[in-house]
């Protein structure tokens, strides 16, 4: 949809969203807003320059129940996200993939979480599939 210039790209059955973007950088038109480089700081103030991006962060404060991070390294360019999610008292449990250094994303998750931390509602899922039996912390 569009609304005041912004083009919201979304997966459809014939493109995804890679496709979109694609088709658009050959075409010419917006380039779609995403925050990819840079530190927490610069990030956040990127974030404030567009409604849009504000609008997102502003709706992590909202997750309400379980949240999953998947993927993600727990890096502090990202403390803008942590801060948010962290302050957010509407989560019930949050789970954080772990490839090979579980020890590593507690002590960041330690870090960027002390609040959830404290509730005692992290869980690490390892994402290494071949001995997922060994490292499941259900």
């Amino acid at each position: 949809c569009e609304n005041n210039g912004l083009v919201k790209l979304k997966r459809t059955i014939d493109q995804g969203i890679l496709e979109q973007v694609d088709k658009r950088i050959k075409n010419n038109d917006p380039w779609p807003i995403f925050v990819c480089e840079g530190g927490s700081d610069k990030k956040n103030k990127h974030i404030q320059e567009y409604k849009y991006l504000q609008y997102v962060h502003h709706k992590i404060s909202k997750i309400k129940g379980e949240l999953v991070l998947y993927g993600v390294s727990l890096d502090d360019n990202d403390k803008h996200v942590w801060d948010v999610i962290d302050q957010n008292e509407h989560i019930t449990q949050i789970y954080i993939s772990y490839y090979e250094n579980k020890e590593e994303i507690e002590k960041k998750a330690k870090e960027h979480f002390p609040e959830l931390f404290r509730k005692k509602i992290i869980k690490y899922i390892s994402v290494d599939f071949e001995n997922l039996d060994k490292h499941v912390d259900f």
